[in-house]
């Protein structure tokens, strides 16, 4: 069985990607803790992306 996201849950993962990049070129390091803070994502959703 594939799992296949539909293209609205494929978009806000790009984003929220890209999100987590602008802050690492702002100020680097940062910990999962301090992105959730400053992006406003649970720390589960930023750790994936990483």
């Amino acid at each position: 069985m594939v799992h296949e996201e539909c293209p609205t849950q494929t978009l806000q993962s790009v984003e929220i990607t890209f999100n987590i990049i602008e802050t690492f070129q702002e100020q680097n390091p940062f910990a999962v803790t301090e992105l959730d803070d400053r992006l406003g994502h649970p720390k589960s959703t930023i750790h994936s992306h990483l």
